[in-house]
């Protein structure tokens, strides 16, 4: 396993453990009983269509009676750029290849927990985005909420995250990575060598398209993924 992969393995685990399975309980009610529940995701969608965004949405989310939706929106969005500096700090390219592995579902974890068990599900072994396409958007619409609201630190910084999102959403596309659940626990390459990669001549034009766009043009065309 390469530097890039171990550091992206690590990257992923932390975020997956913080956001998702070990959250404390700000975390879970920011995310579960404020975020999910308002759908930033059909607003998002809406008002990007509408030509709205930098307006009409960017009037809803700061609604008077939205504070504690924009607190968690907040919340959030500190602690993903958090573990992103942590990891990556101002290494673009070391983030650029955590994303793209990620898109491909070319880390498999099979490491162990400081209690001595496995810290991934067997069935969960693979980094990939388990949601699906969909997933991306979610996530997508998340971060450019923060945008909007003017949230956690510059733009450029996030323009870099949405564009690494995208990117993953497009490899994922192509590659259809499979997770470690047939049988659960094994690495889906084993059985089929073709699985969970990317041929880097695929993997060339995506880099162009992806990391040169704006923000702007990333809206219109991340939708499209979710369609499809």
């Amino acid at each position: 396993m390469s530097t890039s992969e171990k550091q992206a393995m690590d990257f992923w685990f932390e975020f997956d453990d913080f956001f998702l399975f070990n959250f404390t309980e700000n975390i879970r009610g920011a995310i579960f009983d404020d975020i999910i529940p308002f759908d930033l995701q059909n607003g998002f969608v809406t008002h990007q269509q509408n030509g709205t965004l930098n307006t009409d949405f960017k009037r809803e989310l700061n609604k008077p009676e939205l504070q504690q939706l924009r607190d968690s929106i907040k919340l959030v969005a500190d602690n993903h750029l958090r573990i992103q500096n942590e990891f990556f700090a101002n290494n673009v390219a070391l983030e650029q290849a955590a994303f793209e592995y990620f898109g491909q579902g070319s880390l498999f974890d099979d490491g162990m927990g400081q209690d001595g068990k496995p810290r991934r599900q067997l069935a969960r072994r693979i980094h990939m985005m388990d949601g699906g396409i969909g997933g991306y958007l979610l996530w997508y619409s998340f971060i450019r909420s923060v945008m909007i609201l003017g949230f956690s630190g510059d733009s450029n910084r996030w323009l870099q995250t949405v564009r690494h999102i995208a990117l993953a959403a497009a490899i994922d596309s192509v590659v259809g990575p499979k997770q470690s659940e047939n049988p659960p626990g094994e690495d889906p390459r084993i059985r089929d060598h073709t699985a969970n990669r990317i041929d880097p001549a695929a993997l060339s034009p995506l880099r162009a398209e992806w990391l040169t766009k704006s923000v702007d043009q990333i809206d219109s065309k991340i939708i499209e993924f979710d369609v499809v």
